[in-house]
């Protein structure tokens, strides 16, 4: 994430622009999750995104904007399997 945010401003000069559009679940039951599958999660749920507003605000122009897109699958959705999502 941080070298496609600094590659992005190499190439135009600067973002005007950001938006955190990226999520996984892990599907299955919270007591049968790795420790691998939990991590994975975090990091492309909340650390990518973290990591990505940083990268950005080093280097946005004024005026910039930054849209975070979340999910509403576990309060709309709910079912067996998607504790951790939730």
């Amino acid at each position: 994430v941080r070298k496609a945010v600094k590659d992005a401003i190499k190439n135009f000069g600067h973002l005007d622009i950001l938006v955190n559009n990226a999520g996984i679940a892990n599907f299955g039951l919270a007591q049968d999750l790795t420790d691998a599958e939990f991590d994975s999660f975090i990091n492309v749920n909340i650390k990518a995104l973290h990591v990505a507003m940083q990268e950005f605000i080093k280097a946005a122009p004024k005026g910039s904007v930054i849209i975070n897109f979340g999910s509403a699958l576990g309060e709309r959705i709910p079912m067996p399997g998607i504790a951790t999502y939730s």
